[in-house]
């Protein structure tokens, strides 16, 4: 596995956590009222039933924000080390792990990320294409590297 093809899969999990968030914050609000989950229910209208599928809905939600959650952090360390002093950010420096966890753990857009540092540190990125040479850099990196870093992962 490429160190591309990972953190595609980190952001898949980062949007999975937030879906399931979002649903079990709808849930949690009272906003499922005659909502029908397979498993339980099947548009029953028994009481017993409904609770029983959003109690189930929400078992389910809670593992997907655990299990994700589990995956970003552990791509979180691969950037930066688990004590913070460490991983692509102490290798190529901490810009390099910014642009690959603002992109793939936040699912922001290269150009979101151009736009979203120039508000913050005035130019740190000329351009989108910059901002792609560093995420493209890094990914090359940890490719060339994977034996230090993926060793669990591969």
């Amino acid at each position: 596995m490429k160190a591309r093809e990972y953190f595609e899969g980190v952001a898949r999990a980062a949007r999975a956590r937030d879906e399931a968030a979002a649903e079990l914050r709808e849930i949690e609000s009272g906003g499922v009222s005659g909502v029908s989950y397979d498993g339980a229910g099947h548009g029953s209208s028994d009481a017993a039933d409904k609770v029983l599928g959003i109690m189930a809905k929400t078992a389910g939600l809670e593992k997907t924000i655990e299990t994700s959650s589990r995956i970003m952090d552990e791509a979180l360390a691969l950037l930066y080390g688990d004590n913070h002093r460490g991983g692509v950010a102490k290798a190529l420096g901490c810009t390099f792990a910014d642009v690959l966890a603002a992109h793939y753990l936040d699912g922001q857009s290269l150009r979101d990320i151009m736009e979203h540092e120039r508000k913050i540190d005035g130019m740190r990125f000329a351009s989108a294409g910059h901002v792609q040479y560093y995420r493209d850099k890094a990914l090359r990196w940890l490719d060339e590297n994977e034996r230090a870093f993926f060793v669990q992962k591969w």
